[in-house]
């Protein structure tokens, strides 16, 4: 009975653990409430920031976005889609905005579609829409509960900071309001002006060895917040399945019942841990799911040497234990009977020692993995929280 109130009263531990630190990171950090909405996706949410006082008679291009949408966001991938429209408000008759930017972080190169040109008296309106795949490194070290930042990078391609800069529009640039992503939270959005430096003359012959290009280029960053509660209910339930396994051979061994789960672990923690790679970048950053798997296989190394040493000294003092018995169940004894008891008595006697070592290592090995996990599933809570 000791065995199974004792793995009761883990399992319901960890389930009390598990549960709270996933409603705690199912909260997005902003509220969906009506007026929250409107501030997050209207001026309040725009970082202003200020173009540089460039000197000199440049062109200044003042550039701006909508958001329509973002979808497809693919780990493995490193990718996701968005849909934008854009604009951009100068006098410079020659810059031909349908052809002249380019998304340098896109995939492939994007098609400024839908162009069409407004000109005033004294300024022109440019818009158009971009449909594309952006590249994106993507953070991974406290998957599930990350936030991920979003890259939208745009530059001229033809002329240098000498001769346009462009200008971010923070008062008309924002996020469409019934913009959502299933499973993310949208946090914050920004657009800010950047320079983009080149550190080569791309073969002009006529350029100074060794120096480079300046281009002026916006950067618009939307930053999401995962809900990691559901992903990590389902992607890490077989690890945490094995891990109670684990705990249930080590109380096995302590109480001498002869069960073992060590091949039921293994079966649970390698399917886990082969779907939790599976959604993760090619040589993602060491994280929290690396550190769980680590803690578990190692777990699993240490408990399956442990039983077989346990089960060793086991089957020593059933063996020596049955001599003992079969000589004096004959009740007749001669020199080779008592040396043999003499011989048994001092195996059983060495045996029990190394099964108080045995049992003393699996609370020890015990203690360490139930904290090891507890303490890794806290410092995520509280941190990401």
């Amino acid at each position: 009975m000791n065995i199974i109130h004792t793995s009761i009263i883990f399992f319901c531990c960890f389930l009390v653990s598990t549960v709270f630190a996933n409603d705690r990171q199912a909260l997005p950090l902003f509220s969906t409430s009506s007026i929250e909405k409107k501030i997050l996706f209207e001026d309040s949410t725009v970082e202003k920031t200020e173009p540089s006082p460039y000197s000199g008679n440049i062109n200044k291009v003042k550039f701006g976005v909508y958001i329509v949408n973002i979808s497809d966001i693919d780990f493995p991938k490193n990718e996701y889609h968005v849909k934008l429209w854009g604009w951009a408000v100068h006098n410079m008759k020659k810059l031909e905005t349908e052809t002249g930017f380019e998304v340098s972080n896109a995939k492939s190169t994007p098609n400024f579609t839908n162009f069409f040109r407004t000109e005033y008296d004294d300024v022109i309106w440019d818009q158009f829409f971009v449909s594309t795949v952006i590249f994106q490194r993507w953070e991974t070290q406290y998957y599930p509960f990350d936030s991920q930042k979003l890259n939208i990078t745009i530059e001229p391609i033809e002329y240098e900071t000498d001769e346009l800069i462009l200008v971010p529009d923070t008062e008309e640039s924002r996020l469409a309001p019934n913009l959502e992503l299933n499973g993310w939270a949208i946090t914050n959005f920004e657009i800010k002006n950047e320079l983009a430096v080149y550190h080569t003359t791309s073969g002009d012959p006529k350029a100074k060895k060794g120096s480079s290009s300046t281009y002026s280029k916006i950067n618009i960053i939307v930053t999401i917040k995962r809900y990691g509660g559901t992903t990590f209910s389902f992607l890490f339930i077989g690890m945490f399945m094995g891990s109670f396994l684990i705990v249930l051979t080590l109380l096995s061994n302590i109480y001498n019942t002869g069960k073992e789960f060590i091949g039921g672990a293994l079966v649970v923690a390698i399917g886990s841990q082969y779907i939790i790679n599976s959604n993760l970048p090619t040589g993602a950053a060491f994280g929290f799911s690396h550190t769980v798997g680590i803690i578990t296989f190692s777990g699993l190394a240490l408990v399956a040497i442990l039983t077989t040493f346990h089960n060793k000294i086991m089957l020593i003092l059933d063996q020596n234990t049955n001599s003992t018995n079969v000589s004096v169940s004959t009740g007749v004894y001669d020199s080779d009977d008592k040396n043999l008891m003499i011989n048994a008595a001092s195996k059983k006697a060495q045996a029990k020692k190394w099964l108080k070592i045995s049992i003393t290592l699996n609370w020890i090995l015990l203690i360490l993995f139930i904290f090891a996990h507890v303490y890794i599933n806290g410092y995520l809570m509280l941190y990401t929280s």
